[in-house]
């Protein structure tokens, strides 16, 4: 194991094999693609989008990220951006950076994006809420749900076969 100063490790393959390998990995078979007419902005788009590949296992513990210039020049976006994305991840513990080497998905990412998720529950029971006063079917709103939950594994589908999300 390579032992860095900030107590956190990598796993134990020569440096510059595992940057290659894990770059390779991203950025040839690159799976996010950023819309950048959406009202969303990008660093919230890049952040949903490296969300959605840890919580389908496409990025794992310890895996490294392209670095923001690599990176930022692929998707086309600016690098500061991207830097934005990446230090809102740091501060969420979903990644860490090792200086001098680069930033990797850390040990707990999973488990806090699915906390995060989870509390968005108490915004799905308000927009329930809502749509009950405004006389929208218990039915429909079933609908809409089984809808999403079926993108969804269609989506992680899509994933596991290289396709963009």
């Amino acid at each position: 194991m390579y032992h860095f100063d900030t107590k956190r490790t990598v796993p134990n393959v020569s440096l510059d094999n595992f940057i290659h390998v894990c770059y390779n990995c991203i950025m040839t078979n690159s799976t996010v693609s950023i819309d950048k007419q959406s009202r969303i902005p990008v660093y919230e788009q890049v952040v949903e989008k490296l969300e959605k590949l840890v919580l389908t296992n496409i990025l794992q513990a310890n895996e490294q990220l392209p670095s923001v210039r690599t990176w930022s020049a692929e998707l086309g976006i600016n690098p500061n951006t991207l830097q934005k994305a990446y230090l809102y991840l740091d501060t969420k513990g979903i990644t860490y950076s090792v200086p001098g080497v680069g930033r990797f998905i850390s040990e707990t990412a999973k488990s806090v994006i699915e906390s995060n998720k989870g509390k968005q529950l108490g915004e799905l029971y308000e927009i329930t809420a809502n749509l009950a006063l405004a006389g929208i079917l218990k039915e429909k709103v079933y609908e809409t749900i089984d809808d999403a939950y079926a993108h969804v594994e269609q989506n992680k589908l899509n994933i596991k076969k290289g396709n963009k999300i």
